[in-house]
């Protein structure tokens, strides 16, 4: 004998080579504004004014996107300085010296670390550093003008869980040229890494840890010099390896001509494609076998987490079993999806009703744990504890199920 109950209430669950990837979550790894270095030009001391410039498009035709930046300094960072913009459907717009024209702060503040995006739906985000006091030998009558490096919006789905493992190709260290490596924590948690310096045959050279905290922007200048004690080497590879905590990684480098003050932006070797980590969700429930469907998910996945939960599953009673839902929305506090792509949650429903009496006869614990894999399909287990039962449900009483289920991404919120 089958029967079927729901809850009082329903919760509706929300719809909806280098290459910009849009996303709800994406970091700049390399921004700031203020003096860099000097060099004396003839009897004049010349000195690089870096500016920053950022582009976030809204690929939605219809939607507008709500977009929160936040400025990472080169610090823990557990309360940022933030700015929230609009952009209209189909809208490109331009922040042409962010930290001035949007985060307002002074010309004479000296600002550098990276920028956190945020948006209620997904957004592509591109930026550019650069020195803009550059003149050209033989163009001066033009006046100074721009020189630097793109960096595009990396999706936090690429950053660095425990275990993780990265490279980054091309540094060298000599009169000609210096490299800096830059590190952002994507998750508000300490991470643990190492990082090993091979040569373009892979022989290991030298290696060093550290570990930085919540939201936190580094960088290492020279690193080669500074951290290997090499002044002379070019074709060299960082392999960057997170060895603890739980928060995520995001990493990068640069690669400066000394003559000139040219940087190359140097990208991490991410997989093929990123996998969707926001969205919406839609899978099967299968019971412990694998064989028998028992029932469907389906999983509200933003920025911050976990939205809403909603499916249904058989509950065993002693002669017979009942279909329940287990609809619950977080929207106050989202389920956190880990860096590794891990979650769990434990909630109970007590209003479950009998459709002629509408009395309450059931309360039941559910518990849900999954996993994103690589290609961004969600799989785990859910089981239910039945603690209250009555009417004709006590024999439900003490029921505890387990089933296992997998979703995988249908539409964006």
């Amino acid at each position: 004998m089958q029967k079927t109950l729901a809850t009082a209430v329903a919760v509706v669950c929300a719809t909806g080579a280098l290459a910009v990837t849009p996303a709800q979550e994406s970091f700049l790894l390399s921004v700031g504004r203020g003096q860099g270095s000097c060099v004396t030009v003839g009897a004049q001391q010349v000195c690089a004014q870096w500016r920053t410039t950022v582009w976030i498009h809204n690929p939605s035709p219809t939607q507008s996107a709500t977009v929160d930046i936040f400025f990472l300094e080169r610090k823990v960072n557990t309360s940022p300085t933030s700015r929230r913009v609009t952009v209209a459907p189909g809208e490109a717009r331009e922040f042409t010296d962010i930290f001035k024209d949007t985060f307002g702060f002074a010309e004479s503040d000296v600002k550098f670390g990276a920028l956190r995006f945020l948006a209620d739906r997904e957004v592509a985000v591109s930026g550019r550093i650069f020195d803009a006091n550059v003149t050209v030998v033989g163009k001066e009558s033009l006046g100074a003008g721009g020189a630097g490096q793109l960096f595009v919006g990396m999706p936090r789905a690429l950053a660095l869980g425990n275990g993780g493992s990265t490279n980054i190709v091309g540094l060298a260290q000599s009169t000609m040229y210096r490299s800096n490596l830059f590190v952002v924590e994507t998750t508000g948690n300490s991470v643990t890494f190492e990082v090993k310096r091979l040569d373009g045959n892979g022989n290991e050279l030298g290696t060093f840890s550290d570990t930085i905290g919540a939201y936190e922007a580094r960088q290492y200048n020279e690193v080669l010099k500074n951290k290997f004690s090499t002044t002379n080497a070019t074709n060299q590879r960082l392999k960057i390896t997170v060895t603890g905590g739980s928060g995520g990684l995001l990493a990068g480098a640069s690669i400066i001509d000394n003559r000139s003050g040219d940087p190359s932006t140097l990208a991490m070797e991410t997989a093929g494609g990123v996998a969707p980590t926001t969205g919406v969700f839609e899978g099967v429930i299968r019971d412990t076998s694998g064989v028998y469907v028992n029932g469907g998910i389906a999983l509200a996945i933003g920025g911050t987490g976990i939205t809403s939960v909603i499916g249904s599953s058989n509950i065993t009673c002693q002669n017979f079993y009942t279909s329940l839902d287990f609809n619950k929305g977080f929207g106050s506090s989202p389920i956190v999806v880990q860096p590794n792509g891990s979650f769990t949650t434990t909630y109970t429903i007590d209003d479950y009703q009998d459709p002629i009496s509408g009395q309450k006869v059931l309360t039941v614990v559910w518990t849900i744990n999954g996993q994103r894999d690589p290609t961004g399909v969600f799989s785990g287990t859910i089981s239910s504890q039945v603690t209250s039962a009555s009417g004709d449900y006590v024999s439900c009483l003490n029921a505890n199920d387990q089933s296992s289920w997998r979703a995988a991404w249908v539409a964006a919120n």
